[in-house]
C-alpha cells in the first residue's frame, strides 16, 4: 500500500535538511511526492505545522529509543551510559532523522 503521509515526512525531512527551512515549501514538497499542493493540506494546515508536527513525531520516537530498557534505579553512570547507547544506536540507524532534528 502507497503511504502518502510516510512519503511526505521522508520527503520533508530530506529536503529541510538539504535546502533547510528557508528553501523549504510545500510546492517543492509536493512536487518531489508527485502529489498535489492541496493533498499536503488535507493532512497538515500550512508549513509550519507539517515541520512542527514531524519534529514532535520524532522526538517522541527519539526519547523512547534513547530511554529504552532505562532503570531510574540504576546508578548514574550505568543509566547514562545505556542512554549513550540507546542514542549512538539510533543515530546510526537513521542519521537522516538526526539530520532534520
Amino acid at each position: 500500500m502507497f503511504d502518502k503521509v510516510a512519503l511526505v515526512k521522508r520527503k520533508a525531512m530530506e529536503m529541510a535538511v538539504s535546502d533547510g527551512l528557508e528553501g523549504f515549501s510545500v510546492n517543492k514538497l509536493a512536487k518531489a511526492c508527485g502529489i498535489s499542493v492541496a493533498t499536503l493540506y488535507i493532512y497538515y494546515r500550512d508549513k509550519n505545522d507539517l515541520i512542527t508536527q514531524i519534529a514532535l513525531e520524532e522526538g517522541n520516537e527519539w526519547a523512547a529509543f534513547v530511554l529504552k530498557d532505562f532503570n531510574p534505579e540504576l546508578p548514574f553512570a550505568e543509566g547514562l551510559r545505556m542512554q549513550w547507547k540507546n542514542r549512538a544506536k539510533h543515530m546510526n540507524g537513521e542519521p537522516g532523522n538526526h539530520a532534520f532534528f
